[in-house]
């Protein structure tokens, strides 16, 4: 009997695969090869990185440079 070929284009979620915004505690890891942390690029080098969900700035070393506050009353557009 021949096996059945998975047709699903979707990576299977592995939960080992953990890191951790320092603030937010939101998970940062999106694949082996991607991150979902935003670069920071000055003079086409990287010199940090910017949390996606809390907006939190961090230098390479994960310390925090700068906390966005959540308080803020601008709108999304």
């Amino acid at each position: 009997m021949e096996k059945k070929q998975s047709l699903s284009q979707q990576e299977k979620k592995n939960p080992n695969n953990i890191d951790l915004c320092p603030v937010c505690e939101k998970n940062l890891y999106h694949n082996d090869k991607f991150t979902k942390r935003v670069a920071i690029v000055e003079n086409n080098k990287v010199d940090g990185w910017i949390c996606p969900f809390c907006s939190c700035e961090f230098d390479l070393k994960d310390n925090l440079v700068y906390i966005n506050h959540q308080d803020n009353n601008a709108g999304k557009a």
